[in-house]
């Protein structure tokens, strides 16, 4: 892959993290206004990953912690999916499909995208390679 194509990939990563940040934080309002400060606080904490990860994928594309770094935007998308699951099932129930479709794939996504940058990044550390 090219250093263009490259960066261009990490940086619409970082553009659909943050739609899909603020479509959670949309439907959080909407879920939940109790929590809703803590969710605008840690927003931007999960957008400091893809916006790493795409500094590095756009000057070193080879350097694969960049790229794990990107990956970390499966933590927003697994937010978003929760948030969407709780409107279709609780908040009103029916309303738009695929609820518990959205609730399991949000779980596993989460999980994923959580722990991925505190395992592989500190094999990876130092040269990229374990």
């Amino acid at each position: 892959m090219s250093k263009h194509a490259a960066s261009r990939l990490a940086w619409s990563n970082l553009a659909l993290a943050t739609v899909f940040s603020m479509l959670s934080l949309l439907l959080w309002s909407v879920n939940d206004r109790s929590q809703l400060l803590q969710q605008v606080l840690f927003a931007p904490a999960f957008l400091a990953f893809p916006i790493i990860g795409a500094l590095v994928v756009s000057r070193r594309p080879d350097n694969p912690i960049g790229w794990i770094f990107c990956a970390v935007s499966l933590v927003v998308f697994g937010l978003f999916a929760q948030q969407y699951a709780w409107y279709t099932l609780l908040t009103e129930p029916g309303f738009l499909p695929g609820g518990v479709w959205m609730a399991w794939l949000g779980d596993w996504v989460g999980i994923i995208g959580f722990y991925l940058p505190f395992s592989l990044p500190l094999l990876l550390f130092p040269d990229g390679k374990p």
